[in-house]
């Protein structure tokens, strides 16, 4: 009977520590940059790089020049956001996923960039782990209680 106790413990704490730390991590607010980003050519890139450790709701603020701003996943090579502008850029993008990215920029004169990360969330793997930690608590706990009352 111990052994049902420890594990219910464990199986019921676990998901209530994750949860309390994301809501916690949840409302920090990180950034990358400022950086002056020079426009990139073919022969030449420059690049403000940013690591996401989950999910998050950034902003893009650039000042200066005019031009494309691309951000991309630096392994998928996919763009999460690919935005025209002049002068003055501020841009909310979802990523989807923890991950390393980069802002490029392409155009005329220089610009200065910073990324602000307005929310962070667990991935839904994360998320699915968690349930089924949860669930497999729960299913031990009926066991328990089916088992007490033999």
């Amino acid at each position: 009977m111990r052994i049902y106790k420890a594990l219910f413990l464990f199986f019921t704490l676990l998901p209530l520590i994750a949860v309390v730390n994301y809501h916690v991590y949840s409302t920090d607010v990180g950034f990358a940059g400022p950086a002056v980003l020079k426009p990139s050519g073919p022969n030449e890139v420059n690049y403000l790089s940013f690591h996401t450790p989950t999910e998050s709701l950034a902003e893009l603020t650039c000042n200066g020049g005019s031009g494309w701003i691309q951000v991309v996943g630096v392994f998928e090579r996919n763009p999460l956001l690919n935005v025209r502008f002049t002068g003055s850029l501020s841009r909310e993008f979802i990523i989807p996923r923890e991950g390393t990215y980069w802002v490029v920029y392409y155009g005329q004169n220089a610009t200065t960039c910073f990324v602000r990360f307005k929310r962070n969330n667990p991935t839904p793997t994360v998320q699915n782990v968690f349930y089924s930690i949860g669930i497999t608590g729960a299913m031990l706990y009926i066991l328990y209680l089916w088992r007490g009352r033999r």
